[in-house]
């Protein structure tokens, strides 16, 4: 019994030791962030600050676009 009970010490330690094993950092690539907008007059707002740029200062990547069946629902 004591023989396991070292047994399953010294393997949880070596998991531990290899799961804390520093790594090469990794560079990631940064998705825009898509965000999707209708007719609705309170969502112009976003529109605009992308217009002027204001996510690009804030360093945010925003991609929007409509949305493409908002009008068929609608029925227009």
């Amino acid at each position: 019994m004591k023989l396991l009970r070292y047994v399953s010490i010294f393997l949880i330690t070596v998991c531990l030791l290899f799961a804390c094993h520093a790594s090469s950092p990794t560079e990631f690539k940064r998705l825009p962030l898509k965000v999707q907008f209708t007719s609705f007059i309170g969502e112009y707002p976003g529109i605009i600050a992308q217009e002027k740029g204001f996510f690009k200062a804030q360093g945010v990547d925003v991609e929007l676009y409509a949305d493409a069946c908002h009008g068929w629902l609608r029925g227009y």
